[in-house]
Formats: structure tokens, C-alpha cells, sequence
């Protein structure tokens, strides 16, 4: 900023202020008649995955924007539409609100609940897959100066669908007998079908031998499972002296082994409890 002042009757003005309005008033006019430089401009968009479980996922779509106007600007509107294996999914005709400052960058999410029931009435594939395509189409749109304005946007990316792990029994046998109860052995797999690592050290598990419900298993296992992996499954159980055990130390073989899982997996985004099989 500079003061001039005049010398015959000492009064000053400060040429900043007469300068700055005056570009002010002459960048107004400009925009007024579609000045294309006050146009927001795309930086990108990307989609990222806030929650999960087992009949959910739920999508963030942040779309950032600059702000190439010399003062901050909002969002009065938009809309965006989001397709699943290329099929109509979502549409809204709102968006949230959003401020973008001068010469800045902001950014507005939308937000997409995705449920896996919905899916399934549309879309068989869904039933065996780890994850689907998407596509997110839609405008905002701005007001600057006064002007109406519209930004076009598009994003295609791929959304996870949560399983649960494959348990599989390889080898069951009965390792002696006590006072106590007859002792079992068992090995096996647990295998991850997501695209993502598992943790797998809360999981809980349930061993049935034909109509015998066996009380505490103990399971030694890797704590993560890496994405498509499997980890080796060792467990071992004690029948207690009951008719069952007896009929088992008396010659007779094993009943059809049956292992579930309880108890909770961890994802990337949190423990999930595993869907409750009766």
C-alpha cells in the first residue's frame, strides 16, 4: 500500500484502496458477463470405505473442487447418481453443503449405504464375489458473483462386500482317554475370501462331532489372515465322561465333524461380529 499526499493541502489517499476497488468493481463486471476464469475447477474425486459389516458397506465419494473466484463460495445444489455393475443403484437430487474459500480448495462427500440385501435383488454375482464395480456420476452447483455455475463430475472405483472366513476340517481323531474324558484332536484351515487382511485371534470356535456338542475347544491359529490366504487350523478338546464319551472309548468312531466360528473379525475399518448361526 502507498500514501500519496498532495503538498499544497496536505491531504493523503491511500492508492491500495482506490486500486483494489476499482479491480474489485472491474472483476465484478467481467464475471457478470461470463467471466470463464471464476469457473470452479475439478482437482479430483475418489472414494474411500467408512464402515463395513455383514449386511452393509458404507462409501464416501469426495469430490474436491478449487475455487478460482476471489471470494468464497457454497454449494446451493447437485446432484449424483451412483450404478453397480452397470446397473442404476442410487440417485439423489441433493447434495451436503459446502464451503470453499477464495483461491482455495474444498471438498464435498457424498455419502452411498450400500446393503447387501439390495444387491442380492439385482445382482446374483454378488453372492461369490469380494468386491463390485461401481460408477458416480453428478454436477454441483455454484453461484459466483451472482452467476449460476455447474461442475461435472464422474468416478468409477470398486467397493469390498464382506465375507466370512472358510473353516474347513482336514483330520479329526481321538488322542486318549482319561479318568477324566476322552481326548480329541483335530486339524484344519481357516481361509480369508476378502480383499482385505482379516484378523482372526477373537474368533471363537464350536466343535460337533455327529450329535455330540463339544464344550471348550482350544484353537491355535494365526491372528491375520492376508487377503485370498488361508492359515492352518490346530485344535484340540476334551469330552467329559458322559454316555457319548463313553460310547467313544468303547470302540466307536467319530461322528461327521462340524466346526463354526464365533465372536468377531477385525477389517480395516473395525471388528464386525460374525452373522449368528444356529
Amino acid at each position: 500500500m502507498t500514501n500519496k499526499c498532495n503538498a499544497r493541502t496536505g491531504r493523503c489517499f491511500s492508492r491500495f484502496t482506490t486500486m483494489s476497488l476499482g479491480g474489485l468493481l472491474v472483476s465484478m463486471l467481467a464475471c457478470g458477463t461470463g467471466c470463464a476464469s471464476m469457473q470452479p475447477t475439478l482437482e479430483g474425486v475418489s472414494a474411500r470405505v467408512v464402515d463395513i459389516d455383514f449386511e452393509r458397506v458404507e462409501l464416501a465419494i469426495d469430490v474436491k473442487v478449487r475455487n478460482n473466484a476471489f471470494m468464497g463460495i457454497n454449494t446451493p445444489g447437485g446432484r449424483y447418481s451412483l450404478d453397480i455393475a452397470k446397473k442404476p443403484f442410487l440417485k439423489s437430487d441433493t447434495v451436503p453443503p459446502g464451503e470453499f474459500p477464495a483461491g482455495g480448495v474444498g471438498v464435498i462427500t457424498l455419502p452411498a449405504e450400500i446393503r447387501y440385501a439390495d444387491l442380492l435383488q439385482f445382482y446374483e454375482a454378488v453372492r461369490n464375489s469380494a468386491e463390485m464395480d461401481f460408477h458416480v456420476e453428478g454436477a454441483l452447483a455454484f453461484e459466483v458473483a451472482g452467476q449460476p455455475m455447474e461442475l461435472p463430475f464422474a468416478h468409477d472405483g470398486k467397493f469390498p462386500v464382506l465375507r466370512v472366513p472358510k473353516i474347513k476340517l482336514t483330520k479329526v481323531e481321538k488322542q486318549g482317554f482319561s479318568l477324566s474324558g476322552a481326548e480329541i484332536a483335530a486339524e484344519g484351515s481357516i481361509t480369508n475370501p476378502n480383499v482385505f487382511a482379516l484378523g482372526v485371534s477373537d474368533l471363537g470356535y464350536r466343535l460337533k462331532l455327529g450329535e455330540i456338542e463339544v464344550g471348550r475347544v482350544d484353537v491355535t491359529t494365526d491372528e491375520m489372515i492376508e487377503a485370498g490366504a488361508s492359515g492352518i487350523l490346530a485344535l484340540t478338546c476334551k469330552l467329559s465322561t458322559s454316555a457319548a464319551a463313553q460310547g467313544l472309548m468303547g470302540g466307536s468312531k467319530l461322528g461327521s465333524a462340524e466346526l463354526r466360528a464365533n465372536g468377531a473379525v477385525v477389517t480395516p475399518w473395525g471388528s464386525v461380529e460374525l452373522p449368528r448361526f444356529e
